[in-house]
């Protein structure tokens, strides 16, 4: 049963890594073979699975008891002893795995739920799917310090999710303050009230003279082609067709303090 390969793994995390994946739900992984005296938490190999045994707990008995014990369950006979090692088994590993319970690795995914959900990534996203769980505890560290950015909300969704956008999209930072895709010419009254939009106005321009009101695809439109509203540091500009979804699970990542701007795409023919 032994394999001499597996002294070399770490077994707690080896386990962590089975449980996060779900492979652990019954007792079948548990080496419940009684031993007077045995090292605590090693792999073994049997037929083409792994099992993990735990504390021996025949060791803590008088040795006439741990001896009864395993000729009994030789013998096929069941055993108190056999019946512990199998009911504290899963206590045994998480206590032993403890330190991978904020990691990928966690086998205890509710807690990543916790984890993500305090850093920004909502039920709505992760849906309490274990795989996904996991996907974003592993990407949390790297997409932290460019939240607020629309390319890395859409990194972080195609590579947890699986849910790959192909809307236009234009930041400051990254396409300047008057972007031509999505064009912002082509920007509509949306999500913000008339108070905001006219303190956006430029101090030169406080009557809103430079506007060109039209009604584009049912929206009402203002940008003037010659001087239109810039973008500012907080905005985010969104190119959307009205027959496709709005990517909502995109602005879920975005901080509260993003402002939200909406340019209406022709329907392609």
């Amino acid at each position: 049963m032994s394999n001499p390969d597996l002294h070399l793994q770490v077994a707690s995390l080896k386990w962590a890594c089975e449980a996060s994946r779900g492979q652990l739900k019954k007792l079948d992984w548990v080496d419940s073979t009684i031993y007077a005296q045995q090292s605590s938490f090693r792999i073994n190999k049997q037929a083409d699975k792994y099992i993990y045994r735990h504390r021996p707990y025949g060791a803590y008995l008088p040795k006439a008891m741990s001896n009864s014990a395993i000729v009994a369950q030789r013998n096929g006979e069941p055993t108190v002893l056999e019946g512990l090692l199998l009911l504290f088994a899963r206590m045994e590993w998480l206590t032993a795995s403890r330190r991978y319970f904020w990691s990928p690795m966690s086998p205890v995914p509710e807690l990543l739920a916790i984890l993500v959900e305090a850093l920004g990534v909502g039920n709505e996203i992760h849906r309490d799917d274990d795989e996904v769980l996991s996907r974003l505890a592993a990407r949390l560290p790297t997409w932290i310090p460019q939240r607020g950015t629309v390319a890395s909300a859409k990194s972080l969704l195609a590579e947890t999710v699986g849910e790959k956008l192909t809307i236009e999209t234009a930041q400051l930072d990254k396409e300047g303050n008057t972007p031509v895709r999505p064009d912002i010419a082509s920007e509509v009254f949306a999500c913000q009230d008339l108070d905001w939009w006219q303190r956006r106005l430029p101090e030169s321009d406080g009557e809103g003279k430079s506007m060109n009101m039209r009604l584009e695809s049912g929206f009402l439109a203002f940008q003037s082609t010659d001087k239109p509203m810039p973008l500012h540091r907080e905005d985010v500009l969104v190119g959307w067709k009205v027959s496709e979804k709005f990517p909502t699970n995109l602005l879920r990542l975005l901080p509260a303090w993003i402002c939200l701007r909406i340019v209406i795409l022709k329907e392609s023919k």
